[in-house]
């Protein structure tokens, strides 16, 4: 399981993910990819998205809790955002666009929903950093990559210079 670059693979990166249904965790495929997950996610960043590997699921895992500490691995399932309040400016980046950083608008606060790996629903209030991890891992499965949030300045500046040096 690897992380799928941009440009590259662009195309499968705006895919959108399915929903995650009760019979996925009959099957070993998924369980075997859900393991390869949560491990991939501990190597680099503070969280990954099912589809930034190329598996067409809605779920992401982080390795922070809520106060931005490290913590286990965890797995939020069908993840959605109801509500979002107060956007800022704040700097981000991807694991599929390797050293490329963007001053990107979100709300600093939203409430979310998510199902958990006991099954059971959760309603969340989040703020922050922390919120906008969620943002950004929860656009990942719905085909949204965060350049598509860039100024247009930015993109102009720093997403072109940015693909000419990865394109050498």
């Amino acid at each position: 399981m690897k992380i799928l670059a941009y440009p590259k693979y662009e195309s499968q990166l705006r895919i959108p993910g399915r929903m995650v249904n009760e019979d996925d965790f009959k099957n070993q495929d998924f369980l075997q990819k859900l393991d390869s997950l949560k491990k991939l996610s501990l190597e680099d960043g503070i969280g990954v998205a099912a589809t930034q590997v190329g598996w067409g699921v809605k779920l992401f895992i982080l390795v922070v809790d809520s106060n931005m500490i490290e913590c286990a691995p965890t797995v939020y399932l069908n993840p959605a955002i109801l509500e979002g309040c107060k956007p800022e400016k704040e700097v981000e980046g991807c694991l599929s666009f390797k050293d490329l950083f963007l001053k990107i608008e979100r709300p600093s606060r939203v409430r979310w929903s998510y199902t958990d790996l006991s099954g059971a629903e959760h309603l969340q209030e989040d703020k922050g950093y922390f919120a906008k991890a969620v943002q950004h891992e929860i656009d990942h499965l719905n085909g949204k990559l965060f350049i598509d949030l860039a100024s247009p300045v930015q993109r102009k500046t720093k997403v072109q210079a940015w693909l000419k040096k990865a394109a050498t």
